[in-house]
């Protein structure tokens, strides 16, 4: 007899009405520039739920800090000059492809947090 064990959290979708394990996963902290930067590439068959999101601005001037599932913008933050953002408990943003981020303006420094289970 084989045993299996369930590593994540098993709970109810609403979005696909079923259970699924969930597994915390989350990236190290990537510099990003004005051009598009993976921060956490999602493994093939699965899909990655942002729950937290921390930005430090290195820039000296105040950026827009845009986040896309691979070309497909999600969500947009206004961070101040050399300032830092810290973003929890986000709920309904969820990628298949990569989370990719970039800034208007110099570098920061992006990490997310999130969960990953089977699409």
């Amino acid at each position: 007899m084989e045993k299996v064990f369930i590593v994540g959290e098993k709970r109810y979708d609403k979005a696909s009405r079923e259970f699924r394990v969930f597994y915390e996963d989350s990236s190290n902290a990537v510099t990003v520039g004005t051009t598009d930067t993976t921060v956490y590439s999602v493994p093939s068959g699965k899909t990655f739920y942002l729950r937290s999101l921390v930005v430090n601005n290195l820039a000296g001037t105040g950026i827009t800090l845009v986040i896309k599932d691979g070309t497909v913008g999600k969500l947009s933050i206004r961070v101040p000059a050399d300032g830092s953002k810290e973003i929890t408990n986000i709920v309904g943003i969820s990628f298949i492809n990569s989370v990719v981020a970039s800034v208007s303006a110099g570098t920061a420094v992006v990490t997310v947090g999130g969960e990953v289970t089977e699409l």
